[in-house]
């Protein structure tokens, strides 16, 4: 599983199942706009997970981290 969800794992949880976005997300007016660079990076930043205490959804959203371009 990705960063995220593994960092924030409480003690004695586990990932039951791991999902991922549906691939639909390359078929539509952004995607094309975009030359499928932005429905890529949608996807190779979300992470989802259900473990046995929870479910976790992260996209991340600030994509490049203001941290990043001072």
């Amino acid at each position: 599983m990705g960063n995220y969800v593994d960092s924030h794992l409480i003690k004695g949880e586990t990932v039951v199942y791991t999902a991922k976005l549906h691939w639909i997300i390359y078929m539509n007016l952004k995607a094309i706009l975009t030359l499928w660079i932005g429905p890529f990076i949608q996807q190779a930043t979300s992470e989802f997970a259900i473990t046995t205490k929870r479910v976790i959804a992260h996209a991340e959203t600030d994509w490049p981290k203001q941290s990043e371009i001072n």
